[in-house]
């Protein structure tokens, strides 16, 4: 069974005509507003308002900025304009205080290094040698010891 695999899928749909819905809307927003301006005021008024709304919502509709819609445009201004731009360092200078848990020096202390001594480099080296084989039941003269 054969299924089609949608393609194009970045382009919106044509609703009505050739626009899109959000375009369809944007002008709807926008002929209402010019009709609110044009009941209720009065010509000259009207006339002020209209243009720039036509002017705003066309350019929302149909206008793109770099292949992107005017929308994107604005919202990256208007982020732009709101959020501070001036970035300061601001260095604070409380040095944070470590405290030790009690008995973590003896610890340390009764840890220590082991010393390594040369029957303790033999059985490092048989170890090696026998590919982890080695379990520590030679004596010091069955042990191999190349360097000497």
């Amino acid at each position: 069974m054969q299924y089609a695999v949608p393609q194009f899928i970045e382009v919106e749909d044509k609703i009505i005509g050739p626009l899109t819905l959000k375009q369809f809307i944007s002008l709807t927003i926008g002929g209402v507003v010019i009709y609110a301006a044009w009941s209720f005021c009065d010509l000259s008024l009207s006339i002020t308002i209209a243009i720039p709304t036509v002017l705003f919502f066309g350019a929302l509709t149909f206008l793109k900025v770099n292949e992107r819609p005017f929308i994107f445009f604005l919202m990256g201004a208007a982020t732009f304009f709101l959020k501070p731009r001036l970035r300061v360092w601001r260095r604070e200078t409380k040095v944070p205080q470590i405290r030790m848990q009690k008995g973590v020096k003896e610890k340390e202390k009764a840890r220590g290094k082991k010393k390594l001594t040369r029957q303790r480099l033999r059985e490092l080296a048989a170890i090696l040698d026998t590919g982890g084989g080695y379990k520590g039941s030679m004596s010091n003269n069955q042990i191999p010891m190349t360097d000497e």
